[in-house]
């Protein structure tokens, strides 16, 4: 009779043992989608997953202005009839952030097809990420302070 007994002991011992494992080891995380895309990295705090994807959303924005940056300067660089105004590094990269941000002061401006080929690439890239960083943006305006 004493030996269901120990068993039943030994098994108890075991799933508290598992149980306390269970409990240090943290929540898997997952990414089942990009931010701002209604799809969330799971198993983060929520204020934790918001912050990731204002990161992601900063870092794609410098990434891509940057490069965009880049691009310009070369085509202006290897075609100089592409572009009106684009001389040195800071006028390639002060058109490229006019651009992103939509401001477009209109004195560089692309000329020919090739420079008019890249700049529309900019545009739906400024479109397509600030249209995903809104969502973010007002979630994190509109998350409860704790």
């Amino acid at each position: 009779n004493a030996q269901p007994e120990v068993m039943r002991y030994i098994h108890d011992g075991r799933t508290l043992d598992r149980a306390e494992t269970a409990e240090r080891r943290p929540a898997p995380v997952r990414r089942t989608g990009s931010p701002g895309t209604g799809r969330q990295l799971t198993g983060l705090p929520s204020g934790h997953r918001e912050a990731r994807a204002l990161l992601w959303l900063a870092v794609t924005l410098v990434a891509g202005l940057l490069a965009f940056a880049l691009a310009d300067l070369v085509v202006a660089r290897t075609w100089p009839s592409e572009f009106e105004g684009i001389q040195t590094r800071i006028d390639a990269l002060y058109f490229a952030l006019a651009t992103l941000t939509t401001i477009g002061y209109g004195d560089v401006s692309a000329q020919g097809q090739i420079a008019r080929a890249f700049v529309c690439a900019q545009m739906v890239f400024s479109v397509g990420v600030l249209a995903s960083g809104v969502p973010v943006l007002i979630r994190q305006v509109l998350r409860p302070k704790s």
